[in-house]
């Protein structure tokens, strides 16, 4: 006699209810008719009254029956729809995702992807937020998000960075400008040019400015600007010429602008945020991996180069 009411045995009893034989539920189980008979027996036993009255080779359920049937049930379905919500977090097709992001993303290619990874994700849903990077970080670091885009960030004990992709800083000239012969943008092109210039607490700024104080070339800082994006307007409208994040150049192709490479070559990375205390959900590392592959394969560079 079993002393204490299993899984299985309720599942027999269920089945049994719905096929209304033996042999049926056994089929259904995958288990021999006298397993079913003994599982119906052990649940007797445990709840001290009888499920089922055998009249002829015919199992009929009693008033008793019928009552545990209907609670019996609600359990299974509970269960299932466990089931059913864990299958769709494993297969990603539910959850949100709070991503805090820097404006050189957000402002080129980020809501495209996140639409297409919307598209393939149904029931997924993102609250996408655009901040400075240093807002970024904080955000992150004090867990008001999932996950973070920034520029490289100082180190923090409340947050894991890492290059989620790396490629030089563009030049981006007005269509009229004198081009290279092989196009590469040197600080001797741009001598004596209008410089629409980033800020200086940027880093892309200080490794911009050293390049051309190593090259010995001046510029005319005409103005100057916390987003590549509105640098890149800037060059649109007339101001002079820049050098921003590959990402932002890239999408300003097709809006008039010459992308040129730079040389010598400033590296510029984005960096992915995370809390550091919080392992990260599985929709947030498939985010995560989906963008850092279609951010490389955007810059055609591999992803720690």
């Amino acid at each position: 006699m079993s002393a204490r009411l299993n899984h299985r045995q309720l599942e027999a009893f269920r089945t049994l209810i719905q096929t209304g034989t033996v042999t049926a539920a056994a089929g259904l189980l995958s288990i021999s008719q006298p397993a079913v008979s003994r599982l119906i027996g052990d649940l007797e036993s445990v709840l001290g009254f009888t499920l089922f009255i055998r009249h002829k080779g015919r199992l009929t359920p009693t008033q008793e029956a019928r009552a545990l049937a209907r609670e019996v049930e609600l359990s299974f379905v509970g269960l299932e729809a466990i089931r059913q919500a864990a299958k769709d977090l494993r297969e990603f097709r539910t959850g949100s995702l709070k991503i805090a992001t820097m404006p050189a993303l957000a402002l080129s290619y980020l809501p495209h992807l996140a639409h297409r990874f919307l598209d393939s994700h149904p029931g997924v849903t993102l609250d996408l937020q655009v901040f400075p990077s240093e807002t970024v970080a904080h955000r992150v670091a004090t867990q008001r998000v999932d996950v973070g885009f920034a520029v490289h960030w100082r180190t923090d004990p409340a947050i894991m960075s890492e290059v989620l992709a790396a490629a030089p800083l563009m030049a981006v000239l007005p269509r009229d400008f004198p081009l290279p012969a092989d196009g590469v943008v040197r600080p001797q092109t741009l001598e004596g040019a209008p410089f629409v210039s980033l800020d200086l607490g940027l880093q892309a700024r200080f490794l911009i400015d050293q390049a051309f104080f190593s090259a010995k070339v001046s510029r005319r800082l005409m103005v100057e600007t916390s987003l590549s994006h509105v640098a890149c307007d800037l060059v649109a409208a007339g101001a002079g010429v820049s050098l921003v994040d590959p990402l932002t150049a890239l999408s300003f192709q097709d809006k008039g602008l010459r992308v040129l490479p730079f040389s010598p070559a400033i590296r510029f990375e984005y960096h992915v945020l995370r809390p550091a205390q919080v392992p990260p959900a599985l929709l947030t590392q498939r985010f995560v991996t989906y963008l850092q592959d279609e951010i490389v394969r955007i810059l055609g560079t591999s992803r720690r180069d």
